[in-house]
């Protein structure tokens, strides 16, 4: 972001150095002309009456009839400011004088200004105006522009004759052929229409991922495929514009051919009463014949050649390469394809192919009994359950360590009776020993009478004092109970570090500088019947990772305890009456209730036994009512045959909306692969076929040679 910012800044500096040196330098050009026009000559010589006309006509002014001129020979500099792109102004000198010139002047491709040169100048009030420097003449420029309007008069009127100062004789007129008029007044390109219905195909497919909405399908891409194509066929089909075409014999008298543009330019034999220029394609140019009558079409409307002699017509390029023609089937074929890309990529093809069995398959199944799951034969096919239970299965995590729980329940088995569930039954024992583990090694708050004293003691004392729940009472007892758990755990990472810990501890208790190892056999064994029961008010901050430990132990042995509960629903066979095994897949996982019993990334992701307890329960209850709940629709995935039965596969998500859903998206899919493919044929056809016409012009070509 910074680096950004200093860019910014810098581009920002540059900019104002540019503006106030292009400022400096205009202040300076216009004194360096201010000096020449306070310069009174003696034998100055004055401009013609067609250049005061010229500068009247240009430059908008009203001049005198003698209007003075000077020579100026020098470097020409052409200076521009730029505004976000865009020319903001620009300064001309000679010599250093800035002088005035027509703006077109740089717009045009034709006139190239010196670097170096003479140039006439016309001295009007405080100003210098150019009247000829280098191939450029301000007469001329005005006499071509007056003689282009009168030539495109005499043409558009279409009078057979002679046009005045040109050699150029209009020989007739006649209407554009349909070829001609489909060229000038050509179809919309397709990318008006195509970028746009890309972008809606895209957004639609982002929008409706994962929505079970045929209709929302359908509408976006439909109505967008339907529209966007109408628009097109209305502009392939309308009516063109009408054009005239002019037929004219004279002298070509220079072509020019360059990257901006490419025309022929006729002029009188003087050239001093000006020139006109008709735009052709650049490739007609190699065969122009400078100084020789020729006959040629041209364009009224657009002043463009339409037919050169009998060597080169539109009419003969658009039929021997296509142009113009077909201008968008490229464009058309990139648009379906985009439309069945977007369709592909959001579907998911296991429910896709899916779709496609149920489309074929329209039979339901209604399974009242078990027996009944013999008529199951086909994937595809519609289960309506009336009388059928389920049970959870617990599948394993990506690692392999840990039942999956936020999917748990996603897979199941469906049984013929309800299925009891003993959650709480399994676990009991197990939460029963983890909180007597916690009761030993627990290190208790103080009665808060006590903590109200101490508080009291601290405040006579100028003395702060900790929070209620961060004291602890370190009983004598429990450090004891701590000793004899660590013991039995001596395989523990950490066992060096509880143990000086506990040891530290203990010394304190007993007021002795250090304690030895006899000290943890004396904790060991101590007997606090006849000793006595000690403690001590310590920090629960000093207490080091005990109380970590002891939850770490008990969130351990819950998981995996209830991580084998789960494993025994995956082994335990309710269904041994029957030679039927039917799974179902896809169903909604009960991510709520896990979430509350392990606390996934939540405040609860460890908990006391008791915490668990009461989570647990609850689990039980929904886990309880979800297995003995019915199963009401489902569609059959696979059918597979097992030794003397079958196994059957179910998936519950796939709804019926979901598979009208899925229906659509197939179908607009297949129709943009299908366009697609018909729209790169007929590309293929059509270059096909101007490769054809083109062998056969040049050989046609090579026969008159």
């Amino acid at each position: 972001m910074d680096f950004f910012i200093l860019v910014k800044i810098i581009l920002i500096l540059v900019s104002i150095v540019a503006y106030f040196s292009f400022q400096g330098d205009k202040r300076e050009a216009e004194s360096n002309a201010q000096k020449l026009l306070d310069n009174d000559e003696e034998g100055e010589i004055f401009a013609t009456e067609e250049e005061v006309r010229a500068l009247e006509k240009t430059h908008d002014i009203t001049l005198p009839d003698s209007v003075p001129i000077i020579h100026a020979n020098g470097p020409v500099v052409v200076t521009t400011l730029t505004t976000t792109g865009a020319a903001a102004e620009t300064l001309v000198t000679i010599c250093g004088m800035k002088v005035h010139m027509p703006c077109s002047i740089f717009l045009s491709a034709e006139t190239v200004l010196p670097s170096d040169g003479v140039a006439r100048l016309a001295k009007v009030d405080d100003k210098l105006y150019v009247l000829a420097m280098g191939d450029y003449s301000l007469v001329s420029d005005v006499h071509s522009d007056a003689l282009n309007d009168a030539t495109v008069d005499a043409i558009g009127a279409g009078k057979r004759g002679k046009i005045e100062t040109l050699p150029l004789e209009v020989l007739g007129q006649r209407d554009a052929s349909d070829i001609e008029r489909r060229y000038y007044d050509a179809p919309t390109q397709g990318k008006r229409y195509a970028i746009p219905m890309m972008l809606v195909f895209i957004a639609s497919a982002y929008l409706l991922y994962g929505k079970d909405e045929a209709a929302g399908w359908l509408v976006s891409f439909g109505l967008t495929f339907i529209v966007g194509f109408g628009f097109w066929w209305r502009e392939l089909k309308r009516e063109r514009e009408t054009y005239k075409i002019t037929r004219l014999q004279g002298r070509v008298n220079e072509v020019v051919n360059n990257a901006l543009e490419q025309y022929i330019r006729v002029y009188d034999e003087s050239e001093a009463k000006g020139s006109v220029t008709f735009q052709l394609p650049g490739h007609w140019t190699k065969d122009i014949h400078l100084d020789t009558e020729v006959i040629f079409e041209v364009c009224n409307e657009t002043q463009t050649l339409v037919s050169y002699r009998h060597t080169h017509s539109l009419e003969r390029d658009i039929k021997v390469d296509g142009q113009k023609t077909e201008p968008y089937l490229g464009w058309m074929a990139g648009t379906t394809a985009v439309m069945a890309l977007s369709l592909f990529f959001t579907l998911y093809m296991p429910h896709a192919v899916l779709s496609v069995d149920m489309l074929k398959n329209q039979q339901t199944v209604n399974i009242e009994q078990f027996s009944d799951w013999d008529g199951v034969v086909d994937r595809g096919q519609r289960i309506s359950l009336s009388n059928a239970h389920r049970q959870c299965r617990g599948e394993m995590s990506a690692g392999g360590d840990d039942i999956d729980w936020p999917n748990f329940c996603s897979t199941y088995v469906v049984v013929s009776s309800s299925v009891p569930v003993d959650l709480m039954e399994t676990l009991t024992p197990t939460l029963d020993e983890l909180s007597t583990f916690e009761d030993q090694l627990s290190f208790p708050e103080i009665p808060f009478s006590q903590y109200s004293m101490l508080k009291l003691y601290a405040s006579l004392a100028g003395n702060d004092i900790i929070a209620h729940e961060n004291i602890a009472d370190v009983r004598h007892s429990s450090l004891h109970a701590w000793a004899v758990w660590l013991e039995k755990n001596t395989e523990r990472s950490d066992y060096d570090q509880t143990k000086a810990l506990l040891l530290s501890l203990w010394a304190e208790a007993k007021e002795i500088d250090v304690c030895e190892a006899q000290c943890w056999s004396e904790l060991l064994t101590a007997n606090f019947d006849t000793e006595g029961q000690y403690s001590m008010l310590k920090s629960r901050y000093e207490l080091g990772n005990l109380r970590d430990i002891r939850r770490d132990h008990v969130n351990k042995h819950f998981r995996d305890e209830l991580n084998r509960w789960a494993e025994g629903l995956s082994s335990n066979e309710l269904q041994s009456n029957s030679n039927t095994k039917i799974s179902v897949t896809n169903a909604e996982p009960f991510t709520d209730i896990w979430d509350e019993v392990l606390g996934y990334g939540g405040f609860y992701s460890s908990r006391s036994a008791e915490g668990y307890r009461t989570a647990l329960s609850d689990a039980e209850s929904v886990l309880a009512e979800f297995q003995n709940s019915t199963l009401d629709y489902a569609v059959v995935t696979s059918v597979e045959a097992l030794d003397g039965g079958k196994s059957i596969m179910l998936d519950v998500s796939m709804t019926e909306a979901r598979f009208y859903s899925y229906i659509a998206q197939l179908g607009l899919m297949l129709l943009g692969v299908v366009l697609s493919i018909v729209f790169v044929v007929m590309l293929m056809k059509q270059s096909g076929r101007q490769d054809h016409v083109s062998r056969g012009s040049l050989q046609s070509s090579s026969s008159l040679g």
